[in-house]
């Protein structure tokens, strides 16, 4: 799972211990796990991630996924009411040579509602998880789209856990470009690995010295 290699990298033990769950937002599905005592017991996946929201943008304006992606990730905000109302954004049409002008307000708009959607989804996981209305259990938010300007507020509102975003950091060795909730998973995997390598060579070396033991044993 994902979501465990996203837990790898952002979560601390104290954390699993005391209770907490992950959500990791990415490109195409939203991934839910929970901790208590130390160890997972509750994990879902929600079929909504970053791929939506541009989507939507792209279905609604007729336009290319690829402005569509960059005016997501310039001008998305889930909070339309702290835009500037005469702000506009030129979107060409796909497959011709013409813009239209939108209001960028009307961007926000579609963001706030598939944010809004995302939301009581992940409301609903964490009813179905028994842990909504546990006080002591923590929010960590990570994943690519968990940055996207207002969601954290959103989520901080309509759901009564604090709530965090969440990045892989305090980990020796790693590149300051790396320390981002986008790349949670990645780094998470990563350190499984070296976390693997590093057992094996243990094992490794413990078996060479049992075996040169034996050897002084038998002569």
């Amino acid at each position: 799972l994902e979501s465990l290699a996203s837990a790898h990298s952002v979560l601390d033990a104290n954390e699993r211990k005391l209770g907490v769950i992950l959500v990791d937002i990415g490109g195409g599905t939203t991934d839910i796990v929970a901790f208590k005592k130390g160890s997972m017991y509750y994990t879902s996946v929600i079929p909504i991630g970053g791929f939506q929201f541009t989507n939507d943008i792209s279905v609604t304006y007729n336009t290319s996924y690829q402005q569509a992606e960059m005016i997501k990730l310039q001008y998305a905000n889930t909070e339309p009411a702290s835009i500037d109302m005469t702000a506009e954004l030129s979107l060409a049409i796909h497959g011709s040579a013409a813009e239209i002008r939108v209001p960028r307000r009307e961007i926000c708009q579609l963001t706030r509602e598939r944010a809004l959607e995302l939301i009581r989804l992940i409301d609903l996981k964490l009813q179905e998880a028994g842990i909504r209305d546990d006080p002591h259990a923590q929010i960590v938010m990570t994943g690519g789209a968990s940055t996207l300007p207002g969601l954290h507020n959103m989520i901080s509102q309509l759901i009564p856990n604090s709530v965090r975003v969440g990045s892989p950091g305090n980990h020796r060795g790693l590149p300051d470009e790396l320390k981002a909730p986008a790349y949670a998973t990645g780094v998470g995997i990563l350190l499984w690995g070296l976390k693997q390598e590093r057992a094996a060579i243990r094992s490794a070396e413990s078996a060479g010295r049992f075996f040169h033991s034996d050897r002084n044993f038998l002569s």
